[in-house]
């Protein structure tokens, strides 16, 4: 099944993934096991820690960047050729540039806005994996702030951006950086109209490590791998780029005791911690549905 193992920075997440990767692999089976995260710093780390705890069989640790990488690689024989940094950034302002052409668009106040607003609502709109402007209408913002007002006629606006920076994607054969989803939907045969996986395609155990920094888009892509279990490791606090999503639209069941919390931090000092905990009692993040919600 399901479990998310919490706690704050410092509080042995990562540590007791790792271990736990170790309990499924050498002492309850013998079948094959992915353990991801978020950056390339923090899985060497992981895989130093696996060989440390003895953790041997068929294990691959990674960013899930570069396994969604690798797997379309292996079903076409290369790598998906991705659009990032200061290209992607530049595509989506030609896509802006061309929609204010319409004159619905041109006197927009977004028309106007910093490439940067530009460049995470476009990647905010593909790590949720929205491909209706129903869809995009409907969701709440969440983790893009309210500095910058973005009414309904708003959305619309962003929307034929985004359509018209994905279709010059599909033009090139490309693919958003931040689109893992789509890599992955890519490559996936379709039977009865949805995507199949294979269970040769499929993993035992499947952990993930700084799930707070996952898309939700990512995390619906991932549940349907594991076979036997899933397991996520976050910290609400930390919530470095406030991804925001539901547990349940992501499809994980971490409800009840299926959410465990570990107490204490082994980076810090309690007074520091005293501190922190007193800041953010009112915050947003800290009220959330913890069962349900990041």
């Amino acid at each position: 099944g399901h479990l998310l193992i919490r706690g704050e920075a410092g509080s042995g997440k990562t540590t007791v993934l790792t271990a736990r990767a170790r309990h499924l692999q050498n002492d309850m089976f013998s079948g094959n096991l992915l353990f991801l995260t978020f950056n390339v710093a923090l899985a060497r780390y992981i895989e130093k820690l696996l060989k440390n705890f003895g953790c041997e069989g068929n294990i691959t640790v990674s960013t899930v960047h570069q396994w969604a990488s690798n797997f379309y690689r292996d079903a076409k024989g290369q790598g998906p050729r991705l659009v990032k940094g200061d290209e992607r950034i530049q595509m989506i302002l030609d896509a802006k540039t061309k929609q204010c052409e319409d004159p619905r668009w041109r006197e927009n106040h977004l028309a106007k806005e910093i490439d940067e607003f530009w460049d995470k609502e476009i990647e905010w709109i593909v790590g949720q994996g929205l491909s209706r402007l129903e869809q995009y209408k409907k969701m709440k913002r969440i983790g893009r702030g309210t500095a910058i007002q973005v009414r309904d006629s708003d959305r619309e606006f962003i929307w034929a951006v985004f359509s018209a920076y994905k279709d010059e994607l599909n033009r090139q054969e490309r693919f958003d950086n931040y689109d893992l989803f789509g890599i992955i939907k890519f490559v996936l045969p379709v039977v009865d109209g949805s995507t199949s996986i294979s269970p040769n395609q499929r993993y035992d155990h499947i952990l993930l490590d700084e799930v707070q920094d996952f898309y939700l888009s990512w995390l619906m892509i991932m549940v349907p791998f594991a076979s036997r279990s899933l397991t996520l490791a976050g910290d609400l606090g930390q919530r470095i780029y406030r991804r925001g999503f539901s547990w349940k639209n992501a499809k994980v069941k971490v409800t009840g005791n299926r959410s465990r919390s570990l107490a204490g931090s082994l980076r810090t000092t309690k007074q520091i911690m005293e501190v922190a905990i007193g800041i953010v009692k009112n915050d947003d993040i800290a009220n959330e549905d913890s069962d349900n919600d990041y």
